[in-house]
Parts: structure tokens; C-alpha cells; sequence
């Protein structure tokens, strides 16, 4: 079974969950599990925070579209930065934010 969840940090508690029976890409429940967030926390929210299997540029899109700022680790550390596609993929590449060191948290609750 695998499972792709979103936590809201200062609570630590699930806010929204996909399950699925068989194995494929993390990066193709992100969306899923977004559109499943209450709205209330959506706006109470800036940040949504994720590891390496999300990393593409469609899902930093789609929570730009929230109005939510990404903060997605890039899953291939040697390519440079000029070869990267999408431009938020760019911007990780250079530098996370401070935010990206509440991952922890995520992963005590999971």
C-alpha cells in the first residue's frame, strides 16, 4: 500500500491523505492529496513542504496555484543548475528556504 500525506506543522496532524494499492510515482498523488485540503487551512497556510519524489515542475505549479510557496527539494543534485527545466525547480536548486528543515516534522508523523 502506499500512501501520500499532508500535515499541517504547527498541529501535526493529517489534513489530507491518498492511498493507493499499487507503486507508481509520488510525484503523480501530489495533486491529488492538495485539492483535498480544506480551504480554511489553505489560507491559513504559505508554505507546503516536500522531499525529492515530488519534484516536478507541474506539482510546484499546481500549488502556486493555491497560493502556496514550494518548497520541493530537486531530485538530481548533479545536474547544474542551467539544465534544470521549470523555473520554481530552478529557484530549489539554488537554495531552500529555511522551511525545508520542517520536513522532520513530517516525517514523526508519518
Amino acid at each position: 500500500m502506499k500512501s501520500t500525506i499532508i500535515i499541517a506543522l504547527k498541529l501535526q496532524i493529517i489534513v489530507s491523505f491518498k492511498l493507493g494499492l499499487n507503486f507508481r510515482h509520488d510525484s503523480k498523488d501530489f495533486p491529488k492529496a492538495l485539492e483535498n485540503v480544506p480551504k480554511f487551512i489553505i489560507k491559513k497556510s504559505k508554505y507546503i513542504i516536500g522531499d525529492k519524489g515530488y519534484d516536478l515542475g507541474y506539482n510546484q505549479e499546481f500549488a502556486r496555484s493555491y497560493g502556496l510557496i514550494s518548497v520541493i527539494l530537486a531530485r538530481y543534485e548533479g545536474v547544474p543548475v542551467y539544465r534544470t527545466k521549470g523555473y520554481y525547480r530552478k529557484r530549489m536548486k539554488k537554495g531552500l528556504p529555511k522551511e525545508y528543515k520542517q520536513r522532520t516534522k513530517i516525517e514523526t508523523v508519518h
